[in-house]
């Protein structure tokens, strides 16, 4: 059935918009009896709920906070609506979500999040998947007119522009960001969305908003490309209960508002006596699904703990090709090899990045040869990494796996707030209904001649501290194979810092390569004096710092390679047998992977009384690296700088 044959059901919308308006009204009731913390109001974007007679199983809602009443209208039962008021054990965010942040994976509702704007970028990527699927669906996302301001809007409307996504954009537009007037800050006003199809329309009135929507809607999935519509409305409440829009908006102004009441305008259709009927009947479903609620069990504390991370199934072994005749690897070949074979062996494998495609194969080519392959499956993205992060977490919940170059991780920036916000939370955020297999990787780190400040950065402890996030440094391509094969089993995001340095450094590899677990270290050396932890580029540095020891000291080398998780165990029972620590970084000491390891290994009883003496970190002091290569001596980690440290410590004698 096309969306130009269904017909407007006004009673439908009118029970839809009555039944979101007590709910509002209960919950509003509960936060001033203290029973819920807080509440946000969906007072006067109920008529978004005609929406709901427009979007068909398969479509993938992208929800704004004050859409209840369209949450309602695709099926949500009161009881949810309750349980995310509440924050209740049953809801299926087990009480992790803020109210009005909707989710419902079996209803084709995507988690949402604070952060505003965010969704529309991964709204893209799951419009994105639809159409390479070639199925007849589409990708609703709903926003406030502020939140046009934000970059990922522009982001995600250049995208949908660009690739004729099948993707319906719609703002509710209330003319204020939270106290601030918006008439004329939003793009619509300042004309800056000339060239995107754009639907203006008064929302106020059901009716009138369906036929706008189902215009709009039927253009999309057949094919037209990604269009906005723009509705008019207002907020009739204040921003949330902690507001009280009094405090900037005169009493005229709120009057006015109120005269413009979209229920009360629809039930003037109504007779009175149904009317009051019906609101009877409302109020007494609300109220008897919010006293069950009541009722129910709060999560546990520990809950929190559950849905970080999903396991990890062993990847199989990569084999190098028969016909590949270098007996040595650089890594740059590695990962280039290693995508390769993952990509032959999973279908649902995509590449996004920038300058990715051949014959340019990326910036340090990394990916020479995979689009020659796979021509279907790697595509070159935007000067734009938020476009590149939240692009890839609408593709990995709906069940594809992408696979992102970020050129550098010093540009990493614009990424960092899809990464830490979308990424990173998705499973958790959603209990466990959605997951987000995808695999960051992006060069890394220091010791390059000329890089400069944003070229050398290693920035490896701003991934490490958001949880939902594996993070792991190869220093050899083996490593990076191994590494690569295990990010493609896993169902939640994993960063592959790839030190640059070592691009085009050649290494005798073996046939066969194993999948390298995640927190599992590689001691390079056995001995009994000291224990050197390193990663990355340091390995490097560590090994010269031995040979530069000989024999005049017993030194337990470890190759870190997985930084989050990390393999605590095997380092605890290493210090505990040498009683010495070293720790080499290259990144800037202060708050960085270093300090934790030697937090941890000062924290442990049994390994604390086996010290004996105090462990140390070297790493970069909290000062940028210049251009010049005299800032790279001097800042950075050195062979003989370390092996100082290890005489010192063990009394060696050189």
């Amino acid at each position: 059935m096309s969306g130009s044959s269904i017909s407007f059901e006004p009673l439908r919308a009118l029970e839809t918009m009555m039944l979101s308006r007590e709910c509002d009204r209960r919950e509003a009731i509960l936060v001033r009896q203290g029973k819920a913390p807080f509440h946000v109001s969906s007072l006067g974007h109920e008529p978004l709920a005609v929406l709901g007679q427009l979007i068909r199983p398969g479509d993938l809602v992208f929800p704004h906070y004050r859409d209840k009443a369209l949450m309602l209208a695709l099926g949500m039962p009161v009881q949810d609506l309750a349980r995310l008021l509440l924050g209740k054990a049953g809801g299926q965010d087990n009480g992790r979500q803020m109210p009005g942040h909707f989710g419902d994976r079996g209803r084709g509702i995507w988690s949402a999040l604070s952060p505003v704007a965010h969704h529309l970028l991964p709204a893209c990527g799951t419009a994105w998947a639809m159409k390479r699927r070639g199925v007849p669906h589409i990708a609703v996302a709903l926003t406030g007119e502020a939140a046009c301001r934000q970059g990922e809007f522009f982001e995600a409307v250049a995208f949908a522009v660009e690739r004729s996504l099948p993707v319906l954009f719609v703002v509710e537009d209330n003319h204020l960001g939270i106290s601030t007037p918006t008439d004329t800050l939003t793009p619509l006003s300042l004309g800056m969305l000339k060239g995107v199809p754009v639907t203006t329309v008064d929302a106020r009135d059901p009716r009138t908003l369906f036929e706008a929507a189902q215009i709009a809607v039927d253009g999309v999935r057949g094919g037209d490309g990604p269009m906005i519509l723009w509705c008019d409305l207002d907020r009739l409440d204040s921003h949330t209960s902690f507001d009280d829009q009094r405090a900037y908006l005169s009493e005229d102004v709120i009057r006015a508002k109120w005269q413009r009441d979209p229920v009360a305008l629809s039930l003037g259709g109504l007779a009175e006596a149904d009317a009051t009927v019906l609101r009877q009947r409302i109020a007494d479903e609300v109220y008897t699904a919010f006293e069950q609620v009541l009722t129910e069990p709060a999560p546990s504390a520990t809950d929190a703990l559950q849905d970080r991370l999903g396991p990890v199934p062993e990847a199989p072994p990569f084999r190098l090709p028969a016909d590949h005749p270098a007996p040595a690897w650089t890594m740059a070949q590695a990962v280039s090899l290693a995508l390769q074979g993952i990509f032959s062996r999973d279908k649902e494998c995509i590449l996004f990045g920038e300058d990715v495609e051949d014959p340019k194969g990326g910036v340090f080519g990394l990916t020479k040869g995979v689009s020659a392959r796979f021509p279907d499956r790697v595509f070159n993205s935007p000067l734009a990494e938020a476009t590149i992060a939240g692009v890839a977490a609408g593709l990995a919940s709906t069940g594809l796996r992408p696979f992102l170059e970020l050129q550098f991780v010093d540009f990493a920036g614009p990424a960092m707030s899809q990464i830490a916000n979308n990424l990173a939370t998705l499973r958790w955020r959603s209990g466990g209904t959605w997951t987000c297999p995808a695999v960051i990787y992006a060069s890394y780190g220091g010791y390059v001649s000329g890089a400069g400040i944003w070229h050398s950065q290693a920035c490896e402890t701003a991934f490490c501290q958001i949880p939902g996030l594996r993070v792991v440094v190869p220093s050899t391509p083996a490593d990076a194979v191994g590494l690569f094969l295990t990010a493609a089993q896993a169902d939640d995001p994993t960063v592959i810092l790839l030190p640059k340095r070592l691009f085009k450094v050649s290494e005798p590899i073996p046939t066969d390569l194993p999948a390298v677990p995640f927190g599992k270290a590689s001691r390079l050396l056995d001995g009994d004096d000291v224990t050197v932890v390193c990663w990355g580029n340091t390995v490097r540095v560590a090994r010269e710092a031995v040979r530069l020891v000989g024999g005049q000291a017993s030194i337990e080398l470890f190759d870190l390679r997985s930084l989050a998780p990390w393999d605590k165990a095997a380092i605890l029972s290493s210090v505990g047998k040498t009683g010495r620590l070293i720790v080499v970084q290259e990144d800037n000491v202060t708050c960085g992977v270093g300090q934790m390891v030697l937090s941890e290994v000062c924290a442990d009883p049994a390994t604390w009384a086996s010290l004996k003496c105090a462990p140390r970190l070297l790493g970069r002091p909290d000062v940028h690296i210049g251009f010049h290569g005299v800032y790279t001596e001097t800042y950075l980690p050195q062979p003989q700088t370390l092996a100082d440290h290890i005489c010192e410590m063990t009394g060696a004698v050189r």
